[in-house]
């Protein structure tokens, strides 16, 4: 032990030792999205022990006593595939609207949650206008890549000769909203393909300020990035950073103020 501290001080002084190592690799661990440790053993064999997202224990958090927690999911596809609110809404307890713009993955999102009360379901895509427009997506199915911009399929490795474009109405946050018959919402979802901040943007927050704002950031540019990031703050929302989404947050007593 002691001549491998000695080569590594001689040949790769770049390398932090002892404890700043262990840090150095925990944090490379972690941009590469590698796990240096497994769950205990009895979290593997009893599941209902833990929480599937960070999602989950957010809206757990930020429930108000006798009311049902309410959401807006924008880009629900199916309500099954790479879906953390699928938990959350299962159980009944709360109140929300799915929008979803492609038809086929639309009938299914309605089958999953066909015997779950209190939902709307509208096959529209949000934009920041309402009207009709153009919408790309794959020839013979449904797609989780499918997008107003084209190139977000491309870039996929989908060929050109796969993709269509069809016309698909659409609704801004607030008509939503105003059909839906909700005044408030206290979680908005948005996996919207690279589209994200353009529907952010399209949001007046000073009528309309969820509590919990989960958006993807994987596709946005960082010049996108940074700026919606910067227009959140300016509305007293807080951060938290996942794998390809941003957690906005409103300060949790100043949501439960606002809501009182």
């Amino acid at each position: 032990m002691a001549a491998l501290r000695s080569f590594r001080r001689r040949f790769l002084p770049f390398i932090p030792p002892g404890g700043p190592l262990r840090v150095w690799r925990r944090r490379w661990a972690h941009r590469l999205g590698l796990v240096r440790m497994k769950p205990a053993g009895v979290l593997d064999a009893h599941e209902e022990l833990t929480f599937d997202s960070l999602l989950a224990v957010l809206v757990e958090a930020y429930r108000r006593p006798s009311q049902p927690f309410r959401f807006l999911q924008i880009g629900a596809y199916d309500g099954v595939m790479c879906d953390h609110l699928n938990e959350v809404v299962r159980d009944g307890s709360c109140q929300g609207v799915f929008v979803e713009p492609q038809a086929t993955a639309f009938a299914r999102l309605k089958q999953t949650y066909e015997n779950v009360p209190g939902l709307t379901f509208m096959n529209v895509a949000i934009d920041k206008v309402s009207g009709q427009r153009a919408f790309y997506t794959t020839r013979n199915q449904d797609s989780l890549l499918a997008s107003f911009d084209k190139s977000m399929l491309l870039k996929h490795n989908i060929a050109e000769t796969e993709i269509i474009s069809t016309s698909v109405p659409c609704m801004t946050v607030a008509d939503v909203i105003a059909e839906a018959n909700l005044d408030s919402v206290d979680l908005l979802q948005i996996d919207a393909e690279g589209h994200d901040w353009q529907i952010i943007k399209s949001i007046d927050f000073t009528k309309f300020r969820p509590s919990i704002l989960r958006f993807e950031f994987h596709h946005l540019s960082r010049t996108d990035r940074a700026v919606g990031l910067e227009h959140l703050s300016r509305f007293g929302y807080r951060f938290l950073v996942e794998k390809m989404d941003i957690i906005a947050l409103q300060p949790l007593n100043l949501a439960q103020r606002r809501a009182a």
